[in-house]
C-alpha cells in the first residue's frame, strides 16, 4: 500500500549538504571520475536517499544499441579524479556480472566486495527526462537501488497530507504527575464524558516505561488511537519495560526487553532452563524510543518529546504514520524505523 510522506515538523537544522545526509552517483553524465558527482541524492525522513537523475546516453557501435554510461554509488567523493582508493570503502556496487538494472527493479548493493562492479541502466527507449532514483543503505555493507520513470511512480512518494482535525473526534489532554499512572489518569478523564474510545491524545508531565507499554498495547481506551502528542512530557528513565519480544527455536527462547534510559546499551538479563528449553534475555536500554510505537495500527500523527534527539529502530514500523513532530532534525533514524507501514 502507498506510504505517506513523513513530515518532520518544526525542523530547524536540516542541512542537505552534510555528508551523512547525501550520497553521490558518479558516471551518469559520462564523466567517471572519483571527485565528480554527476548527481547528489538527499536523505529523506525515511532514511532513503532520493532525487532526480539525468542519465546521459550514447550509441554503442559494436552492439548497435543505445546505452547509458556506467555509474557507481558512493557516500564519499575523492580528492582527485583518480582518487578511487580513498573511496573504495564508501562505494556500493552489485554482485560481479549483475550490472544491468531496469526501471522499477530493485537491485541489491554491497559495500564489502573487493571487486567493484559498476551499474548500467537497461534502456528500452531513449531517455528524454530525469528519472527518480532511490537508494537505501541499510548498513555499511548492504543496500539497494531502484529507479522509477518519475517520482510519481514511486509508490512511497507523496507530497499530500492533510493534518488531523482534532475537533472531529475524541481529543483528551491529561497531565501525568507520576510515571506509570497514564492509564489511570486517562480512564479518570474519559469516565467523565460520553466517550468510550480516545482518538487523539495529548500527554503532559512524566512518562515512564509502563506508560509507553500501555499505549503500545493498543487495548481499551487507546485501541483506536490516531494522534499522539507527547512533546511536553519528561521521559523517566525507570526499569519498567516498554516493549519486549521473544524469538528463538524449539529448544531455546530469547527475549529482548526494552527500557527507557539516558543512553543506549545492552546488558545480559536473566535466564535459565524451563524444562528442556533454554531461556535467555537481553535488557536493551534505549534513549531513542526504539520499537516504542511499532504496530500501532491506527497511529497517523505523533509529536515526540522535546528532549528526544533521534528516531530509534522500528519506532513506527507497522504503522500508518504520516506525520512526526520533533523540535529539531533527528541526529539519526534507526533501521526499519518506518518499515512495513500499513
Amino acid at each position: 500500500m502507498k506510504r505517506f510522506t513523513l513530515f518532520i515538523a518544526l525542523l530547524t537544522c536540516v542541512l542537505a549538504g552534510r555528508a551523512q545526509d547525501v550520497c553521490y552517483l558518479i558516471g551518469t553524465d559520462g564523466v567517471f571520475e572519483a571527485n565528480h558527482a554527476s548527481a547528489t541524492l538527499t536523505k529523506n525522513a525515511f532514511g532513503e536517499y532520493v532525487g532526480e537523475v539525468t542519465f546521459a546516453t550514447f550509441w554503442d557501435e559494436d552492439k548497435m544499441d543505445l546505452r547509458t554510461h556506467e555509474f557507481t554509488i558512493t557516500t564519499k567523493l575523492g580528492e582527485t579524479a583518480d582518487d578511487w582508493g580513498s573511496i573504495e570503502g564508501s562505494r556500493y556496487c552489485p554482485k560481479a556480472g549483475d550490472y544491468a538494472i531496469s526501471l522499477n527493479e530493485e537491485k541489491e548493493l554491497f559495500g564489502n566486495y573487493d571487486y567493484k562492479q559498476n551499474l548500467t541502466l537497461a534502456l528500452w527507449w531513449e531517455i528524454d527526462k530525469p528519472l527518480w532514483v532511490k537508494v537505501t543503505l541499510r548498513s555499511q555493507s548492504k543496500g539497494s537501488i531502484i529507479i522509477y520513470d518519475s517520482k510519481e511512480n514511486d509508490p512511497d512518494f507523496t507530497e499530500d497530507y492533510t493534518p488531523i482535525d482534532l475537533t472531529q473526534g475524541a481529543h483528551f489532554t491529561v497531565t501525568v504527575n507520576e510515571a506509570g499512572s497514564l492509564k489511570q489518569r486517562l480512564e479518570s478523564a474519559v469516565f467523565q464524558t460520553d466517550y468510550d474510545l480516545v482518538d487523539y491524545l495529548t500527554v503532559k508531565g512524566k512518562l515512564g516505561g509502563a506508560d509507553i507499554a500501555y499505549l503500545q498495547a493498543q487495548e481499551g481506551l487507546v485501541s483506536q488511537l490516531q494522534y499522539l502528542d507527547i512533546s511536553q512530557v519528561e521521559l523517566v528513565y525507570d526499569d519498567e519495560p516498554y516493549f519486549q519480544y521473544t524469538h528463538g527455536g524449539f529448544y531455546n527462547s530469547h527475549t529482548d526487553i526494552f527500557t527507557l534510559s539516558s543512553e543506549n546499551y545492552d546488558e545480559k538479563g536473566s535466564g535459565g532452563m524451563q524444562g528442556q528449553v533454554s531461556v535467555t534475555s537481553t535488557i536493551c536500554h534505549r534513549n531513542d524510543l526504539a520499537y516504542a510505537f511499532s504496530k500501532m495500527g491506527n497511529l497517523k500523527e505523533c509529536y515526540l518529546p522535546q528532549t528526544l534527539t533521534a528516531i530509534g529502530e522500528h519506532m513506527f514500523s507497522g504503522t500508518p504514520i504520516a506525520k512526526v513532530g520533533m523540535p529539531s532534525a533527528p541526529t539519526y533514524i534507526g533501521d526499519y524505523a518506518f518499515e512495513n507501514k500499513n
